[in-house]
Formats: structure tokens, sequence, C-alpha cells
């Protein structure tokens, strides 16, 4: 275990150069130490660098050239972070691409990157891509078979480039989450990597003998910024449950001390403890016994919750960021923890609020650039605007107020912002979840989802807490089913495409001209 004081894994991220030199520093210094587990098999952290610097060199002799962006299509084990790291050990930029992603999407994402090559782990992935696939397999401990053609002159290369690598090298073309159209391809460095993960790891105080469960989708910048980056420069060991079915069974076999997961999961585990009747006994028994605490992000957490959370001695420290931002923006911490906020700045970032409330932000985290299809990265310099609206809270600590573009104007002239309302929904006995839209209507809709076996509280609606009149829902539509990623009505971390579910959903909703 390396020294866990907050300043001196920030010292660490602080003066490691690049990604590839801090895993081969912490190879020197805890080589021995378990970093991956999944059933039947583990990772140390020399095994791996060795693996990470064999793929390395397998990719150099297949003729990736230093700053050449190579797709990351890869199922989420053992062998994803020893495939990110000997993508950047080569000197190359990585790609992550979702698992669940169809090959038409995959070879897009890889076209407007202008990458030619994509490690995968399955037979016939790529469909008619045309793509080089090559990789490990995907659960079992990485080998060293599928990675042979490296060669004595491949390694003496990868000396080379590693030598030329510093902290302004480009590593990551980070696909951005795409709620609002198509996603665009954000440039972030090493540098940026290095600050983002450095202060969560500063900020989160493990302690020896900590142990993670990761299973969030290893290609989102969440999970590969909190559970891989942030988890080496601790040396804190990971549990990895390579598909979410089964999650609460992992929670008991593994019993983490940590988990990072979405609002989703944690409502779920309310209702599962007990909802309103939940202790700390019953709540940490769905979680396997040792939860100290849980990380939130890729949606805001809805602040009774983060509340009941806290009452009952499970601090939920929510989070804000954006995949431009690598992605760490404000983090509530143990110390400084406000339930319905997304916590305070977090060290090298900054943030200030327009005139109209739209949060902006600059710092060591944010990006290059966005990246295009003829390599060329279209320079971001000053103050970036997240297109997230916000407010202070006392205390320093920033209330998200949801998307500045999903804003709803009424024909009345007045504005709603969706996730207000849908967050009153939401605690609601008998909702399970709930999207609001009404573009152009004189009052919201409300589409929900009931409970399985519960029966709605219909007497509540219209009179929701904390809403202004002309923000209460005219009517409660009953959706049939719940809303997927699959049908590209959620992103993979939960967050909820409007213009889609409108769309597919259509025919319940009344004429325009109705409420």
């Amino acid at each position: 275990m390396v020294d866990l004081n907050g300043s001196a894994v920030w010292a660490l991220a602080l003066e490691s150069a690049h990604f590839p030199g801090l895993l081969q520093h912490q190879a020197r210094q805890i080589g021995g130490q378990v970093a991956w587990r999944v059933a039947g098999a583990q990772l140390t952290i020399f095994q791996w660098q060795k693996q990470a610097e064999r793929l390395s060199e397998a990719l150099i002799h297949q003729g990736v050239e230093p700053g050449e962006p190579v797709g990351l299509w890869m199922s989420d084990g053992l062998a994803w972070p020893v495939a990110l790291f000997g993508i950047w050990g080569a000197g190359a930029v990585a790609l992550p691409l979702s698992a669940g992603l169809s090959p038409g999407a995959v070879a897009e994402t890889l076209r407007r990157a202008g990458a030619g090559r994509v490690l995968v782990d399955r037979p016939g992935q790529l469909g008619q891509a045309r793509l080089v696939p090559f990789g490990p397999p995907g659960d079992g401990l990485p080998g060293p078979r599928p990675w042979r053609g490296g060669t004595v002159a491949a390694g003496a290369e990868r000396l080379v480039r590693m030598a030329r690598l510093n902290r302004q090298s480009p590593a990551l073309a980070a696909p951005t989450s795409g709620t609002t159209g198509k996603p665009r391809l954000a440039m972030l460095s090493h540098h940026n990597l290095l600050a983002s993960a450095g202060a969560r790891a500063m900020l989160v105080k493990h302690q020896p003998g900590d142990l993670v469960l990761s299973w969030l989708p290893l290609a989102h910048l969440y999970a590969l910024n909190a559970d891989i980056l942030k988890g080496l420069i601790c040396g804190v060991a990971a549990a990895r449950l390579p598909h979410p079915a089964g999650l609460f069974r992992a929670l008991r076999r593994w019993r983490p001390t940590h988990l990072q997961a979405v609002p989703r999961l944690y409502e779920k585990a309310w209702r599962l403890a007990g909802g309103e009747n939940a202790n700390p006994e019953s709540l940490q028994a769905v979680f396997g016994s040792r939860l100290r605490w849980a990380g939130c992000g890729g949606a805001p957490l809805p602040a009774w919750l983060a509340a009941g959370y806290a009452r009952l001695g499970i601090p939920i420290l929510e989070g804000y960021g954006l995949t431009e931002a690598s992605p760490l923006v404000t983090l509530n911490t143990p110390g400084a923890c406000c339930p319905g906020t997304a916590g305070r700045v977090v060290p090298g970032m900054e943030v200030t609020l327009a005139a109209d409330g739209e949060i902006l932000v600059r710092g060591d985290g944010v990006m290059r650039g966005y990246l295009g299809a003829d390599g060329r990265i279209d320079p971001h310099t000053g103050w970036l605007a997240t297109g997230d609206l916000g407010a202070w809270r006392e205390g320093g600590f920033l209330r998200v107020d949801g998307r500045k573009s999903e804003t709803i104007v009424l024909s009345t002239g007045r504005k709603v912002m969706p996730a207000k309302v849908e967050a009153a929904l939401a605690a609601l006995p008998g909702v399970d979840s709930a999207v609001v839209l009404g573009e152009g209507r004189p009052r919201v809709l409300a589409l929900v989802l009931p409970r399985p076996g519960v029966s709605l509280d219909w007497s509540r609606l219209g009179n929701l807490d904390g809403l202004e009149s002309w923000e209460q829902p005219a009517r409660l539509i009953v959706l049939p089913r719940p809303l997927s990623a699959e049908w590209g009505e959620l992103t993979p971390l939960g967050k909820v495409r409007r213009d889609v579910v409108a769309s597919h959903f259509r025919d319940l909703l009344p004429p325009l001209a109705g409420p």
C-alpha cells in the first residue's frame, strides 16, 4: 500500500510525467499488490505493467505510430486496464468505446477519430467495419499468446517513446455523452487525467485494506477515472464485475468498502433495505456490511435519498463533472458532504456561474480541445461552457439544476427545469422513475414508471413539494416499460435522452393543443 495521506497521493500525481511512468513506479514500489480481482483470477500491479509493456511492443510492431488513436472495444474484464496502458505505452492515444455499441456505431466513431485500428476481444466483433482486430481474451488474466509479434526492435522503440512522453502528450480521445446530439471526441492529455484522478485520490481518504467494487462501464470516463486511474495512484484494489447483472450478489460476496455508482443503484438499494423503514443494519446488509462511503455521478442524486443515506451512516459522495474536464469538477468528500449538492470545487479546477446560471469551468482537467476526423485538435482556451445550470449553496457547495438546453419553455412563457420536477416525482411513494416533457404546452406532462406491485399516490399529483404552481405536472402518463439504453433512451450511465423518449412514446402524449 502506498502512503495514503492526501498530500502524498496528490504529490505522486503531480510529479508523474505520464501514466505508463506512474504504472512503472507503482510496480517498483508495490508490484506484488493485487490491483484487480475477478471471480477466479487476479492481476497484480507488476503483472499489469509487464502485460501492458508486451502489448505496447506488439502495437509498435504492428505499425502503430506515436499520437495515433487506437480504439479500445473490449468487454469490461481484467484485460481492459492492461489494454489501456498498452496503448499509452506505445505513445498512442486511447479511444475508449462502450462494449455495448453496435459495430456500425463503433465504425462511425473510429472514422470520426481517424483511427484505423481497434483492440477487440471477441471473434467477428467488427462485422463489416474492416478494421484490424487484435487483443487479449476478455475476463481472464491477460496472457502473452494473443499479443505475439513484439520484437527486440519494438522493445527498444517502446523505451524511446516512453522517454518522449510528457504531461502534455495526448492520452485519450474521449467520446462525450451525446445527450444533446452526436457525441464529440474530447482530447485529454496525461496532465488532464493525472490532475483529475490525483484530486479524487487526495480527497476520498482511502485506508489500507480498502476494496472498491468496480462495475460501471470502463469505457466511460467516470469509471476510468475513479476505478482505474485513482485506484492506481492510491494502490487500492478493485473487484471487477464485468457485467452489472448480479450486482447485489457481488456486493455481498466482495464486501467492498467503497463503490462508484449512478443514482439508479442507490434508489434500488434503498428499497431493498426497506425504504422509509430502512435502518443502518438493513442498509449495510445490502452493500455487504463494510461500506464506508459511496461515490455517485452520471446524473443528479435526489436530495431526499442522499439525506436518507447520510442519516443511516453511509454518505453518498456526489460529484459533478463532464468528459471535457477529465471529468471531475466538484466533489462531496467524507469530511465535507452536503446532501443535495455536487460538492465543492476540487483542487486544480475553477468554477464560476454566468449571468444566466450556466456553469463555467477551467483548470488542470479541462481538455486540449475536440478531435476532428482530420486528426487536428480544435483548441480550447479560457472558460469552458458546460451547458449545465447551477447555483451556489452556503459553504461553497455547488447545486446542479440540469441542462440549459433541456429547459422547457411553456406556451405561457414560463420556464421549467425538468430535473427539478423529476426529483419531486421520484420522491413519491410508488414511483420508480419519471421523465418530464412539455415544450410548447401550457403545463408539463410526467411520464412515470410505477414500482412493481405498488400503487401510485395520485392525490399528490399537482401538489408536489418544492414546486411552483406552473411547474406542477398537468397529467401523469404511465410508461408501459422501463426506459432502455439499448433503445437509445438512456446513455450508458443512465442520463435520459428526452428527444428519443418523446419520439418513442409520442402515441401516449395528448395533442399539442392539450395540456
